[in-house]
C-alpha cells in the first residue's frame, strides 16, 4: 500500500509542471433548486412543482486554455459542456467551443459561440439573461449561433466592436445544404458605471435568398452605487419560409440594489405585433440573491405574464407564472 501511494505521489510530481505549462483550466457551475409554474396557457394543464436544474444559468463544466505564441500573439480555446444535475444525466454539447488567436489587432474566434445579442442582454438584464425573469420570454433573443466567425475589435477607451458572420447558423455544413447565414455587428461602449450597446443582426434563408429575421437592439445601464438601472429596446422583422411577414417591438426596464451583501431585482418587460396578428404580452419580476461565499449563492425569483393573443411564457412552454428557489456554485 505505500509503494502504491509513493508512486501516485511521484507521478503527481512529474505530472504537474507538464499540466502548468499547457495552461488548462477546469472550470464549471451547479445551478439547481426547487422550481413551481402555474397558470398554463393549456386548458386543464395542472400546475408543476419540481426540482430542476439551470435556472439563473446553465449548469456546466468546461476547459479552457491559453497558449502565448510571443510577440504579443496568443492561441486560446474553450469547449464546455451541458451537466444534468437534478437527474445525474450525461454531460452534453451545445454550449461553447470556441478556437481563438488575439494580439494587439483584437480576437478572431471560430467555432459555436454567444451571440452580440445575448451578451448585449445578459450584460443589461438584471436577471443576466436567465431564470423565469428571463428577458428572453419577451424578446426574441438567439443565444448561441454554431460555425461562427467572430471578430472582437481592441477597446478604445471603453469603445470596442463585436462582428460576426456563419454560413449555416444551426447545425454541420454539407454540399447543397439550404441553411441559414447570419451576419451580426454590435458597437459597445463600457466605462466605469455606463454601459451602451448596440446589436443589429440579419438572418437569410439560402433557400429563398429571404431576410427571414432582421433584428436592431439598444440597450443601456447605469450603476450609481445604491442603484442600478437599465432598459432595451429592440426591433424585429422576420419572414416565414411560407412568405408570412411579423414585425413586432420589445422593450425592458430593470433595477437592482445591493441590500446588505445580497441584492434585490426587479424588471418589467412588453412585448407588441406590429402587423396584423396585434398580440400583446407584459412580464413582471422580482428576486432576491445571497452570496454565502465567493463562489455560492442562494436566490428566489418569481416571475410573472399577461398575455393578450400572444404565447409568451415563463418556462419555454406554456406556464405564464413561475417561481424558483435554487442554490448555484460555481468552481
Amino acid at each position: 500500500m505505500q509503494k502504491k501511494l509513493i508512486a501516485l505521489a511521484v507521478a503527481g510530481l512529474m505530472s504537474a509542471p507538464a499540466f502548468a505549462q499547457s495552461n488548462v483550466t477546469v472550470y464549471g457551475l451547479f445551478d439547481i433548486g426547487l422550481a413551481h409554474y402555474s397558470d398554463s396557457a393549456t386548458s386543464g394543464k395542472a400546475n408543476r412543482t419540481a426540482l430542476d436544474q439551470g435556472f439563473l444559468n446553465g449548469s456546466r463544466l468546461g476547459f479552457k486554455g491559453v497558449e502565448d505564441l510571443g510577440n504579443g500573439l496568443k492561441a486560446s480555446f474553450q469547449y464546455e459542456f451541458n451537466v444534468g444535475v437534478d437527474n445525474g444525466g450525461d454531460v452534453g454539447g451545445g454550449r461553447q467551443t470556441v478556437l481563438a488567436l488575439s494580439g494587439n489587432f483584437g480576437t478572431l474566434a471560430l467555432g459555436r459561440q454567444y451571440t452580440p445579442q445575448f451578451n448585449l442582454y445578459g450584460e443589461v438584464d438584471p436577471f443576466g439573461a436567465g431564470s423565469v425573469a428571463n428577458v428572453a420570454n419577451i424578446s426574441r433573443v438567439q443565444t448561441r449561433l454554431d460555425n461562427l466567425v467572430a471578430y472582437v475589435s481592441p477597446s478604445f477607451s471603453g469603445f470596442n466592436v463585436t462582428a460576426g458572420y456563419t454560413m449555416q447558423a444551426s447545425g454541420q455544413e454539407v454540399d447543397n445544404d439550404n441553411g441559414v447565414r447570419v451576419w451580426a455587428v454590435s458597437p459597445v461602449y463600457k466605462n466605469g458605471p455606463i454601459y451602451v450597446g448596440l446589436n443589429y443582426h440579419v438572418a437569410k434563408d439560402d433557400a429563398t435568398n429571404a431576410e427571414v429575421q432582421k433584428r436592431m437592439d439598444i440597450g443601456a445601464s447605469y450603476d450609481f452605487g445604491m442603484v442600478k438601472v437599465s432598459g432595451t429596446y429592440g426591433r424585429d422583422n422576420s419572414e416565414t419560409l411560407a412568405g408570412v411577414d411579423n414585425a413586432a417591438k420589445y422593450w425592458m426596464l430593470g433595477v437592482s440594489a445591493p441590500v446588505g451583501v445580497g441584492k434585490v431585482m426587479a424588471s418589467y418587460n412588453s412585448y407588441k405585433d406590429l402587423d396584423g396578428l396585434k398580440g400583446e404580452a407584459d412580464m413582471w419580476a422580482v428576486g432576491y440573491e445571497h452570496p454565502l461565499s465567493k463562489r455560492t449563492k442562494v436566490y428566489a425569483i418569481y416571475a410573472s405574464i399577461d398575455n393578450d393573443d400572444t404565447t409568451k411564457s415563463v418556462d419555454g412552454s406554456d406556464y405564464q407564472k413561475g417561481l424558483q428557489v435554487a442554490i448555484q456554485h460555481r468552481f
